[in-house]
């Protein structure tokens, strides 16, 4: 089920009659942030839902017996792995992105700085590591090579 679609079936919070008024508060703070999840942009995703789950773990540490938190903590770990794979595709995208940038730059420049241009390439071979036969990487490595001058 993709994640899209799970948070889309998270309705209101339960009943929390068996929860304590902090609990209660808590578990409606961390179905505001899975709310939030829902419209936030790709790279978020994990973030507000970690969160979520970090203060409906306090608010079980704290009230054990509220259904309502324990509830909403098992449909928020089961979205764990949807969201984190989500969230780190839209970040390594948003650093694939940079890395154009920065390149683009070095060459409207002409002269790349030795420095900067390493670093650069160091970003490109750690992409290229986990970004394994991407081609946008491949063709950005082989552009910061020539401007260093290698072919």
């Amino acid at each position: 089920m993709t994640i899209l679609l799970l948070l889309s079936m998270l309705g209101p919070p339960a009943s929390a009659s068996d929860c304590s008024e902090t609990a209660t508060l808590r578990v409606d703070a961390a179905h505001e942030l899975l709310l939030d999840a829902r419209e936030a942009p790709a790279i978020d995703k994990a973030a507000l839902l970690e969160r979520a789950r970090i203060l409906l773990d306090r608010t079980l540490d704290e009230d054990p017996t509220c259904k309502s938190a324990r509830a909403l903590k098992a449909h928020a770990d089961g979205l764990v792995t949807d969201v984190q794979a989500l969230s780190t595709a839209a970040a390594r995208e948003e650093v694939l992105a940079r890395a154009e940038e920065s390149l683009e730059l070095l060459e409207s420049e002409g002269v790349a700085d030795p420095l900067t241009l390493e670093t650069l390439r160091f970003q490109l071979a750690a992409l290229g590591e986990v970004m394994v036969g991407d081609d946008r990487v491949e063709d950005l490595a082989a552009r910061a090579a020539e401007l260093g001058g290698e072919r």
